[in-house]
């Protein structure tokens, strides 16, 4: 697969030509997760831009502690300053930042054509209070002893890529306090009101409830239900499809997609 070209502002882009697909990573991560996808959808004919979120990569610092609203706001203004034309064909963002991807849509008119959400979390299914402990443990681990914490990694997910691992060395990078006290603050999001009042069709991929999918019943059928515009598709692997089941995760978002400037979904 074809390398990224990287900017100095964390931007990675794959491809150059076809319609664009932006992604967007979830917490403690950043553009670098989406090394083989972002190849990958330029081998189907798509350009492709991932994004640091504030806080997160080499993006700038979080301003204060952001709800999701900010957090969204971030993203447009990245985009903006990349240039980017609207409306976007696709938005696409894993986690945290499918949840940026849905704000981003609803806020903005005209933002983006289509979104690809992967395993956005509800309110039932996480713990924002130990999520942010997370945040805070984690990053202190990757900055103490960053060759240690990536082996624990490769031990830990051995059904990961080395370039998976590889790209958890930006966990180092996280503003850990920020976005901790962001998560801890609650974002004051309602992920079934945003899937309810989203304006594009969308493609939910989720995780397997007993993989540990952050999308937990009953908000989980309220929000498949709520997606007027869209399709639901179930995969039988954790919280990060993209690094457990690419291929299968690959094959449903291209399908959906269909062939770069067509609309088979």
């Amino acid at each position: 697969m074809g390398r990224a070209d990287v900017s100095e502002l964390g931007l990675r882009r794959w491809g150059r030509t076809g319609p664009l697909v932006v992604l967007v990573h979830g917490v403690v991560a950043s553009s670098r997760t989406w090394w083989r996808v972002g190849a990958a959808l330029a081998e189907h004919g798509w350009s492709v831009l991932a994004v640091d979120l504030p806080g997160h990569g080499t993006a700038p610092p979080l301003r204060g502690m952001p709800d999701l609203g900010g957090l969204a706001d971030g993203l447009v203004r990245a985009l903006d300053t990349a240039g980017v034309a609207r409306p976007v064909p696709v938005l696409w963002g894993h986690s945290l930042g499918a949840l940026v991807v849905m704000e981003a849509a609803r806020r903005v008119p005209g933002l983006a054509e289509r979104v690809v959400l992967e395993e956005p979390p509800g309110r039932r299914g996480v713990d924002l209070v130990e999520t942010a402990r997370g945040v805070r443990a984690e990053v202190a681990a990757a900055r103490a002893d960053l060759s240690g914490f990536l082996e624990r990694q490769r031990q830990d997910h051995r059904e990961w890529a080395e370039g998976d691992v590889a790209a958890r060395e930006d966990v180092a990078l996280c503003d850990a306090e920020a976005v901790a006290a962001a998560l801890e603050r609650g974002l004051g999001f309602d992920l079934v009101g945003l899937a309810r009042q989203l304006p594009v069709p969308a493609l939910l991929l989720a995780a397997a409830p007993q993989r540990g999918s952050v999308l937990a019943e009953p908000e989980r059928a309220e929000v498949f239900a709520a997606l007027r515009q869209g399709r639901v598709v179930e995969l039988d692997g954790g919280h990060c499809l993209h690094r457990e089941r690419f291929d299968d995760y690959l094959g449903a978002a291209t399908g959906w997609l269909g062939v770069p400037g067509g609309h088979a979904g």
